[in-house]
């Protein structure tokens, strides 16, 4: 069995909807609902710890009961930041294993989440190839300085999958030393522990502006799935 941290504390202004983009109804269902539906149908997943972002705590706990998701779900605040988020979530986990992603990505479904749980890797991240050239910059005279390997970078996705023991003493150390990293996978690399990789879709992309909304509902409307069917 493995815990599920949906981050989903975020208020979403660059996607200019009056509200934080999770709770935007994409097809009539709020984005952050989709995540849940698809969890709801793994046996795997056993409980789900969801924060929310300051003033909106109420009614993200009144549409997960009227959506009617089965699988048990602890509530926690949302931290200043996404790492401290993750840190104050994980207080709740007692699993082995622990999955995270966010309600920004709708379109996860379920074979992403099977392939990281029947991974033997501890900790494993989705990953896409970059498709484009990448250039380093020097960030004091804003020069292109060198010609990085594409092919030896990769876009990290979510979800991601840790051992849950590991992943709470690097969260431990880091969050007494203040020291700040974007997502999980970086901050096990910087200590040292192994990292595996899997390879994601292009279509579980993360919702950020209101193209991104346009695009999410566009895609979701040709899934014809059980899982995205409207209550």
């Amino acid at each position: 069995m493995t815990t599920l941290l949906l981050l989903n504390g975020g208020v979403g202004t660059r996607a200019k909807a009056g509200m934080p983009k999770q709770l935007v109804r994409v097809n009539g269902i709020p984005l952050f609902i989709y995540t849940l539906r698809v969890a709801d149908e793994l046996n795997e997943i056993n409980k789900v710890v969801i924060n929310s972002p300051k003033g909106w705590e109420e009614q993200i706990q009144t549409l997960i009961s009227d959506y009617a998701i089965k699988t048990n779900i602890e509530f926690v605040d949302a931290g200043e930041t996404r790492q401290e988020s993750v840190y104050k979530m994980l207080s709740l986990v007692k699993s082995e294993s622990v999955i995270i992603h966010e309600s920004a990505r709708p379109l996860v479904d379920k074979n992403d989440f099977k392939k990281l749980i029947a991974s033997k890797s501890l900790n494993v991240s989705t990953v896409l190839n970059i498709p484009f050239t990448v250039l380093k910059k020097d960030c004091q005279s804003s020069l292109l300085t060198e010609n990085l390997n594409r092919d030896e970078l990769v876009n990290i996705q979510l979800p991601q999958k840790f051992d849950t023991n590991i992943l709470k003493l690097v969260h431990n150390k880091y969050n007494a030393s203040k020291q700040s990293f974007t997502e999980d996978a970086s901050m096990l690399i910087a200590e040292g522990e192994v990292v595996d990789t899997l390879y994601g879709q292009d279509k579980n992309f993360k919702v950020t502006t209101p193209q991104d909304i346009h695009l999410a509902e566009y895609i979701l409307s040709k899934i014809n799935d059980e899982s995205y069917s409207e209550q």
